[in-house]
């Protein structure tokens, strides 16, 4: 009896949990996609490319959606339980909150170690991946996509305007201005030209124009005309600098061993180390969130009066739990002798809940 009843409440929990999920994913999926668009527009980037950047950030959203999601599942179940009189029921023939609780606490558990498996491993490689291929969209200037009508700007010196650009590629009224050497400020006009690829990466092949110099210190100025002249691309590509790893990228292994990283500025070392914390605390947070929606849920009593009072309560509390994580956190990035205190944010709504199902309280002012 108790094994099918436990089976019954765990299928809606978990169908439940699947589909919150599942809209809170696409929802985000949705809004964080915009911040891309520039990456097709500007940077020449193919849908693929897109969708696979997007896709890449989706181990960083489940840790986010899911303790929330599974919060909310919880509080709707068991809140339908109640006013439905089958929790009424339930307890009437000898179950214990606890034992009512089971359900909901396994499916915490699975969330847990589905947590801890993104945090470990699926989570450092996406993002690695993510890092790269959106440093290669940005830099590689073979996928660059020079706008008409726009001054492009190329790195942090070089800016291009293309007047014109016709169906076949060609290139109309060329301008480039360029200040990479800072001795030298290079003016470049063409009346056409195209943008191409070879094995020496992008380049813009300009016809009928001339090449206008200014020495800076000297203040000598130079023209030459050319009938065709190539400006390269390629460049940019070993010019920009080294890539700083972000600390989602790093395996937990790697952010506490972060001074060996010499990439990684040791002003950064603190918010990489808690990074670190935060990964090996953060999968405790769904057992928290669903043990603060069944002591809410069970604190008043099983009568279906007051829900929305215990709903909005336990919203409440599970809000205040994620404030503070995020407060805490960001304050033992500054502070690395308050790490103690993200893991006791965490842990202490899960030993005090527990408690509170084994002893249930009575709260008169969710009665």
């Amino acid at each position: 009896m108790m094994r099918r009843l436990t089976g019954t409440m765990f299928n809606q929990l978990s169908v439940g949990l699947f589909m919150v999920a599942s809209a809170f994913t696409i929802v985000i999926w949705l809004l964080q996609s915009l911040r891309f668009v520039d990456m097709i527009i500007d940077k020449g980037a193919t849908p693929g490319m897109f969708l696979r950047l997007t896709m890449l950030l989706m181990p960083s959203y489940l840790i986010i959606i899911l303790p929330i999601a599974l919060f909310i599942i919880v509080v709707f179940v068991y809140s339908k339980l109640t006013a439905d009189r089958e929790l009424v029921v339930m307890s009437a023939s000898g179950l214990s909150p606890l034992q009512l609780s089971k359900p909901a606490l396994m499916l915490a558990g699975l969330v847990m170690l589905l947590t801890y498996a993104i945090n470990l491993f699926f989570l450092p490689e996406s993002y690695r991946m993510f890092g790269e291929l959106k440093w290669h969209l940005r830099y590689n200037y073979s996928q660059v996509l020079l706008e008409d009508g726009k001054f492009n700007s190329i790195g942090n010196r070089t800016t291009v305007y293309i007047s014109e650009r016709t169906s076949d590629n060609s290139l109309r009224g060329i301008f480039v201005h360029d200040e990479r050497d800072p001795k030298v400020a290079i003016t470049i006009m063409a009346k056409r030209g195209s943008l191409v690829k070879t094995n020496k990466g992008a380049q813009i092949i300009m016809f009928d124009g001339n090449r206008q110099s200014r020495d800076v210190v000297t203040k000598d100025y130079s023209v030459l005309f050319f009938d065709r002249y190539v400006f390269s691309l390629d460049h940019f590509n070993r010019t920009e600098g080294i890539r700083v790893p972000d600390s989602r990228e790093l395996t937990v292994l790697e952010l506490f061993d972060v001074e060996q990283n010499a990439n990684i500025p040791e002003r950064d070392h603190p918010k990489f180390i808690v990074e670190g914390h935060k990964r090996l605390v953060s999968p405790l947070i769904p057992v928290a969130f669903a043990l603060i929606a069944l002591v809410c849920m069970y604190a008043g009593g099983f009568t279906r009066r007051n829900q929305t009072k215990r709903i909005v309560f336990a919203a409440v509390v599970m809000l205040t739990m994620q404030i503070a994580i995020l407060g805490v956190g960001n304050m033992s990035a500054r502070n690395l002798a308050l790490l103690p205190s993200l893991y006791f944010v965490v842990i202490s709504p899960i030993v005090a809940g527990i408690v509170m199902l084994i002893w249930p309280p009575r709260l008169d002012f969710l009665s």
